[in-house]
């Protein structure tokens, strides 16, 4: 029996739940703001010192705890060691702005430490990194195998970062079930994609990387999350946040997503409608185009080059 390379994936990733502590509002609301907007990360709790965090997370304990060091009634040190001592089963992911304070938080029981001047797709890749590995299948194994010999062969194709919005929140839902289709004819490679749901009575969208399609995901969470994060941020974090979302958009422009794309989406992508975020290669345009017919959207893209893909995926990619 011969196995489409492109047939769909019978599992999901469930959701990383994540408490934040930190007794600054304004950095507790930031990195909120854009883990949340990361696909399968949700902040399930916060707290601004040590001894609220061990009472909540003693109720419903998330998988990671990310905490600050320095705070009051208790520490992030005591408090990483207060979980150990209880065992919680929890990953503890410590930050700081000091960079000596690294051996004091891995000695408390930290997973990991992270210095607050690094790169949000440093904590990122520490994230996806303390995912429960999915089972594989026969089918999986075949898929990924075709897939990798496609990918080697259409080295040279320039991927198109493209973003189809439409005017209704479950628009882009509908035509996800066309690009499936598409995908399980060959009819267009699909390296990565991520969906944006943004109902009409809600302040922020709702976002998921379809990881639910064999072959999808070149880039990751951390890169969706941080583009996410760039074109949903909410403003009223402070200072700090902003000028972080202005290096960030310079950041993103090495890529060759620059600011027409950046700010068309922003302008375009509100509540009342929805977005189907797509990096693709390859497309059979006399095939694709009339598959696409009756459905109504707008088309808003950036080409990228060879280079700029590679750049992606060293920076972003999952191993």
């Amino acid at each position: 029996m011969e196995i489409s390379p492109h047939a769909e994936l019978a599992v999901s990733t469930p959701p990383l739940h994540v408490f934040i502590v930190d007794d600054v509002p304004s950095a507790r609301a930031g990195l909120c703001a854009v883990l949340n907007l990361t696909p399968d990360i949700e902040v399930t709790g916060q707290a601004s010192n040590g001894i609220e965090a061990l009472e909540r997370i003693s109720t419903d304990p998330p998988d990671v705890v990310i905490i600050d060091i320095e705070m009051p009634r208790m520490d992030g040190l005591e408090t990483t060691r207060h979980l150990r001592e209880q065992g919680a089963p929890v990953h503890v992911v410590v930050l700081s702005v000091a960079y000596d304070r690294r051996e004091d938080a891995l000695a408390a029981g930290a997973d990991a430490f992270i210095h607050k001047g690094e790169p949000m797709a440093h904590l990122m890749r520490v994230l996806e990194g303390f995912r429960p590995p999915q089972p594989e299948t026969a089918q999986t194994e075949i898929g990924s195998k075709v897939n990798s010999q496609t990918y080697h062969k259409e080295q040279k194709v320039m991927a198109t970062l493209s973003v189809l919005k439409f005017d209704t929140p479950d628009g882009a839902r509908q035509m996800l079930n066309t690009i499936e289709d598409l995908q399980k004819q060959q009819l267009i490679t699909l390296q990565d994609a991520a969906i944006v749901t943004w109902p009409a009575d809600k302040k922020k969208p709702k976002t998921e990387q379809l990881r639910s399609m064999a072959g999808v995901g070149a880039l990751g969470g951390a890169f969706w999350g941080l583009l996410f994060g760039l074109l949903f941020f909410i403003p009223f974090v402070g200072l700090a946040i902003g000028a972080a979302m202005g290096a960030l958009a310079g950041h993103f422009s090495d890529y060759g997503i620059d600011d027409n794309f950046i700010n068309s989406v922003k302008d375009k992508v509100t509540p009342g409608t929805s977005a189907l975020f797509l990096l693709t290669s390859g497309a059979v345009e006399d095939k694709v185009v009339p598959a696409m017919k009756g459905q109504k959207f707008e088309i808003i893209q950036t080409n990228l080059s060879k280079e700029q893909e590679d750049q992606l995926r060293a920076e972003f990619g999952e191993s």
